[in-house]
């Protein structure tokens, strides 16, 4: 990034929310700790938007190459280096302790300090296992639908395709569907971390081991859909939301619905499967 990217400044949208305006670097580092996204849309002057993904200069490098091994250690690298800084500024401002104190406190320190790391390898690890390892390959937005097309991070709201077409192994996390018309499209073993699908039409979809961990399906069109051994879990505190989706005739056998926000606004039971029980 040079001195001029560097001094830019960027406003962030996500649906109607305006955030900002951030520096370059900032929103650099927050898409490594997921408080921004790849959906999300910038714009220079809070007027004109454009998707995230369409300013290469704001996609940290470490974010471009997590389909390999190397590519996710980059990134785990990278993150939990932002982390340490950021405890290092908190701890700087606060006055040294007495000697004395210090003393007495040092044992509960490094407990602290050992649980600390402990939760950060956590949500790391989780992180890929529910996101990162999904994102396989370069995010092609301008492909053409077909099985195992990568639109991760893509803004495709509106998308209409053919009764019948096929998105099988859709690997769509964190993208933006809203109001897509996909009725009856195989979607099965799609991954859609994330993905926002407010209102989409996808009546009599295949959704068989589909995985919307975190995803968005409020007023979404799910009549007759197939959506067995689906995965629709909370994911990073993040519930999937089905209220106000039309569900009738759907298919929920086997599919995991812990702690989804169910089409009357109530959460599922944390072990909920096939059923949302309070």
């Amino acid at each position: 990034m040079n001195k001029d990217e560097e001094k830019s400044v960027w406003y962030v949208r996500r649906s109607t929310a305006v955030q900002g305006p951030y520096s370059a670097t900032n929103v650099q580092r927050y898409l490594l700790l997921g408080r921004l996204r790849l959906s999300d849309r910038v714009s220079a002057d809070g007027r004109c938007w454009e998707p995230l993904t369409q300013r290469a200069e704001l996609i940290p490098d470490e974010m471009r190459d997590l389909g390999t091994d190397e590519g996710r250690a980059r990134f785990e690298a990278a993150r939990r280096a932002i982390d340490e800084r950021s405890a290092d500024r908190e701890g700087a401002a606060h006055p040294r302790p007495r000697e004395g104190n210090a003393r007495g406190r040092r044992g509960s320190v490094v407990v602290l300090a050992g649980l600390i790391t402990v939760v950060i390898l956590l949500v790391g690890i989780g992180w890929y296992r529910d996101f990162g390892n999904g994102l396989m390959g370069d995010p092609d937005c301008s492909a053409s639908p077909g099985e195992g097309v990568v639109w991760s991070g893509c803004i495709k709201d509106g998308i209409i395709l053919a009764e019948g077409a096929t998105l099988k192994g859709l690997h769509a996390l964190n993208a933006s569907l809203r109001d897509a018309r996909l009725p009856a499209v195989d979607l099965s073993g799609a991954r859609l971390d994330y993905a926002d699908l407010i209102r989409a039409n996808l009546m009599d979809a295949d959704l068989g081991e589909a995985v919307l961990r975190g995803a968005t399906l409020s007023r979404a069109d799910l009549r007759e859909a197939d959506l067995s051994n689906a995965d629709l879990r909370n994911a990073d505190l993040r519930n999937v939301d089905l209220r106000d989706a039309r569900i009738e005739g759907a298919v929920f056998e086997g599919a995991m619905l812990g702690n989804a926000l169910w089409i009357d606004g109530r959460a599922c039971a944390a072990d909920a499967v096939g059923t949302c029980n309070p």
